[in-house]
């Protein structure tokens, strides 16, 4: 980066410089910024300031909901908060994870609900609920098990037949719902966006 040195100004005066700015003509301070939009010269004050009074307390209830949401998750001990953050792909960082609820589309649950309709499921048909689900949404409830170090392996089997037997044999056998569905329900109320 080169420097420049005062030799490398122009010192001729500063009238010489502004030659030519009398050609601007004069400014009008009262003039609309928006000289498109038209002005309404019936317009109260209020009526002038009614879109940004309107949205002013939608604003305000968003902001609230969203540092409500935020002292929530501090408020959270921090197995619930990882595992709420594994489940959204994000870190429990309180402004990444508020941040990733507040914006969360409302599948975002889907595998805690797939997970329930297989672990209610008797022996006979879980197999069955498991690979009704499709290979997505069984990959989901892998991934969510393996937030909680409870997947029945580190990769889904490539045969969906399978994967959906594995699966619904590790939730009815090798789980225990009732102590993962305390932590599940916890996590199901982190991600309310109230």
């Amino acid at each position: 980066m080169s420097s420049l040195a005062p030799a490398d100004f122009d010192h001729a005066p500063v009238e010489d410089n502004l030659a030519g700015i009398d050609d601007l003509g004069e400014i009008d301070l009262d003039a609309p910024i928006h000289p498109d939009e038209p002005e309404d010269p019936t317009a109260t004050d209020t009526e002038a300031l009614g879109k940004s009074a309107q949205a002013r307390p939608n604003n305000r209830a968003l902001i609230r909901r969203v540092a409500n949401k935020a002292q929530e998750i501090l408020d959270t001990d921090t197995v619930v908060r990882s595992m709420t953050a594994g489940m959204l792909g994000v870190t429990d960082n309180v402004g990444d994870l508020t941040l990733a609820i507040m914006t969360a589309d409302r599948t975002c649950a889907q595998p805690i609900d797939d997970l329930y309709r297989i672990a209610e499921a008797d022996s006979f048909e879980a197999a069955t609920v498991t690979g009704a689900l499709g290979r997505e949404r069984m990959k989901a409830v892998w991934a969510l098990l393996d937030a909680f170090d409870a997947a029945p392996s580190a990769t889904v089997p490539a045969s969906n037949p399978k994967a959906a037997l594995a699966l619904a044999k590790h939730v009815l056998t090798k789980i225990d719902m009732a102590e993962l569905r305390t932590d599940l329900d916890r996590v199901l109320a982190l991600l309310r966006k109230n």
